[in-house]
This record gives structure tokens, sequence and C-alpha cells, in this order.
């Protein structure tokens, strides 16, 4: 998957608002350049014991494939994960909304879909 996908899915799960991350991390830092750069720390303020994450194209990249590969036991509804596949299969980020960005971002930072 390249650089302009996960870009886009930060983008998406910074700028959402509460609709991405927003309800359960604190945006400490977040960088945009152009369509293939796009990188933040976070701070999970949900947990009781804050934690800082950075959001680059490794740690999403990560995120994303815990999300398709069916044999992950996170707590997440099959219909997610075909969305995401289909999203990297079509190579088309437009299709990862605030709420697959949010949950991308779970899976990579805190290893499930936690929150949400």
């Amino acid at each position: 998957m390249d650089r302009e996908f996960t870009a886009n899915v930060v983008t998406t799960a910074v700028e959402s608002g509460t609709h991405g991350i927003q309800y359960w991390a604190d945006v400490l830092a977040y960088e945009w350049k152009g369509d293939d750069y796009a990188q933040a720390v976070i701070m999970d303020r949900e947990s009781g014991r804050p934690h800082m994450y950075p959001l680059t194209h490794e740690v999403i990249e990560a995120g994303i494939n815990m999300i398709i590969d069916r044999h992950n036991a996170m707590h997440l509804d099959d219909s997610y994960r075909v969305a995401v596949r289909i999203a990297v299969e079509d190579n088309d980020a437009g299709q990862i909304d605030s709420e697959l960005a949010d949950q991308i971002v779970q899976a990579a930072t805190l290893g499930d879909v936690v929150y949400g």
C-alpha cells in the first residue's frame, strides 16, 4: 500500500474531529505535506494511562493489515474488515470514512478496536 493511501487515512482520522479519533485521543502534533505525507502523534486519554502513539505510514499500514487479517481476533464486525480490504484492493482511500479511519488507528495503536 502506498504512502498516499496511509496519509489519507491519517488525515481523515485527525481532521474528522470527534467523528474520527478525537473522541478518545488528543492530537498532540499533526503534519501534512502533500498527498503522500501525513503523520501525527496522538495520546489515548480514555484509558486512564495516557500513552503517546505516532501515526506514521508504517504504523497505519500495520493497523490496516491487522484489520484485513480474518484470523486476527479483533473486536470488529466482518463488514468493516471487508470495507477496508476493498479500499486497499482498489487503492482508494476515499472509501475510508472517519469511522473506518478511527478503527484503523485503534488497531494500529491499541492492537484492537476498543472505543466506539
